[in-house]
């Protein structure tokens, strides 16, 4: 028996669930919350079939694994307002298993950095007295989860002393770079992957 802090229908009570309709009330892989919005980052493909396009927008549902999440995409809202449209998911929300850099906070406002973006540091970024990334530097954007928790990868400067480094950084510390010079080199979604749990917390870098 639950006792819910709010129900639809304005009633107090116990209601009686099931163990598999209830998560327990914690952050889910990546930091998203349970029926938080969020948006694609890329578009998604089973079998060379787009399923769910770039920026359509759904809500969390659940965790698949320790490494995946469950959305339930609206792609027919999403298909109703550009020229995407998914066969599969007509009628129903489309539910897929992502990955957290494959899903973004959803936000009103489009963002302007998406991942595989070319950037640059605004300034030094670093921990205390430890640089760690020269003002400047060019990186390769990793994932977006919102305006808080961008992951880059950031070429190293010799000059100064400093190594390639994979970060967790906020938007006003990185702009975009010129696109037209060669791009840092790209990660692998396995090295990215494991490089992001042990990234440098973005609120330790402003």
């Amino acid at each position: 028996m639950i006792l819910f802090e709010e129900r639809l229908d304005g009633i107090q009570g116990y209601i009686a669930v099931e163990h598999t309709m209830i998560l327990p009330h914690r952050s889910l892989v990546g930091g998203y919350k349970l029926g938080q919005e969020v948006s694609c980052n890329k578009d998604l493909f089973v079998n060379d079939q787009l399923i769910v396009p770039k920026d359509a927008t759904g809500k969390v549902i659940g965790e698949y694994s320790d490494t995946r999440l469950t959305v339930a995409f609206d792609v027919e809202k999403h298909a109703e307002e550009s020229d995407h449209s998914s066969p599969f998911c007509e009628g129903s929300p489309c539910l897929f298993n992502v990955q957290p850099f494959e899903i973004r906070v959803f936000h009103d406002v489009p963002c302007n950095i998406c991942p595989g973006d070319v950037v640059r540091a605004k300034c030094d970024l670093g921990i205390g007295p430890n640089l760690l990334v020269v003002g400047g530097t060019r990186g390769l954007v990793q994932t977006y989860i919102d305006e808080l928790r961008i992951t880059v990868a950031f070429d190293g400067n010799p000059d100064r002393g400093t190594s390639p480094q994979l970060l967790t950084v906020s938007d006003g510390s990185i702009e975009k770079a010129d696109s037209s010079l060669p791009a840092p080199r790209q990660q692998t979604v396995e090295e990215s992957t494991e490089q992001t749990e042990n990234a440098v917390d973005s609120t330790t870098l402003h």
